[in-house]
C-alpha cells in the first residue's frame, strides 16, 4: 500500500489529500469535502496545530478539534494548489467527487472495502489506532462520538491488545533493598 500511496500523491493530489486527512485525522467524508484551510488553528505557543471542524458538520453538533502533525500538514500543503479547501476543487461537487467517488474507488482497488464504506475504513483504522494508543475516551473525542459506549461498540474489537507481561515466578530473585534505595535516592 505504501508504494500505491506514493503513486497516488504523484497522480491524483485530491485523492492523496483525502487519504491523508482520513487516515491521520479520522474525518468523515462530508467533513473532508467541506474542510477549509482557515479551519486551522494553533496553540498560543504555535507548537501544536488543530483542524477545527465546525459543529454544524459534526453529528454531535459540537465543534471538534483534531490534532494534526507538522509532517501531515506539510504533506497536505504540498498538494494544496490554489484552493481554499484542503481537498482541491472549485465546487462542493468536485470535492465530493474526489472524496466519495475517486478516493473510494482507489481504496477499493487497493483492498480497502468492507460493507461498501471505503472512506470509513480509514476512519476506523484511525479510531482503532487512537483507542489502542491513547484509550477509548481519546478516540471518542477525536472521532466526535456522542458517547463512550458508541466508540466502545464500534472500535473495541479493533483495538490491538498489548503483549502479556512475563510471569514472575516466586523462585526469581526479589529486588534487593539496596537496589530499591538506589532507584529512589536523589543525590
Amino acid at each position: 500500500l505504501y508504494t500505491a500511496v506514493v503513486d497516488l500523491k504523484a497522480t491524483d493530489s485530491g485523492c492523496y489529500a483525502a487519504f491523508t486527512l482520513a487516515i491521520y485525522t479520522g474525518m468523515r467524508a462530508a467533513e473532508m469535502v467541506a474542510a477549509r484551510w482557515d479551519w486551522l488553528c494553533y496553540t498560543a505557543d504555535m507548537q501544536s496545530t488543530y483542524i477545527k471542524v465546525p459543529g454544524e458538520l459534526s453529528k454531535s453538533g459540537n465543534d471538534r478539534f483534531l490534532p494534526i502533525s507538522k509532517e501531515v500538514l506539510a504533506e497536505l500543503k504540498a498538494v494544496r494548489g490554489n484552493s481554499d479547501y484542503m481537498i482541491p476543487g472549485a465546487t462542493d461537487y468536485a470535492r465530493y467527487n474526489t472524496v466519495s467517488r475517486r478516493h473510494s474507488k482507489w481504496l477499493a482497488d487497493h483492498g480497502m472495502k468492507r460493507n461498501g464504506k471505503t472512506n470509513h475504513e480509514l476512519r476506523k483504522y484511525f479510531g482503532a489506532t487512537i483507542a489502542t494508543e491513547q484509550g477509548l475516551f481519546a478516540a471518542q473525542k477525536l472521532l466526535g462520538h456522542s458517547s463512550p459506549q458508541l466508540t466502545s461498540t464500534s472500535y473495541a474489537a479493533l483495538i490491538k491488545m498489548p503483549e502479556p507481561l512475563p510471569l514472575r515466578h516466586a523462585s526469581a530473585q526479589p529486588f534487593s533493598s539496596a537496589g530499591s534505595q538506589e532507584m529512589i535516592s536523589v543525590s
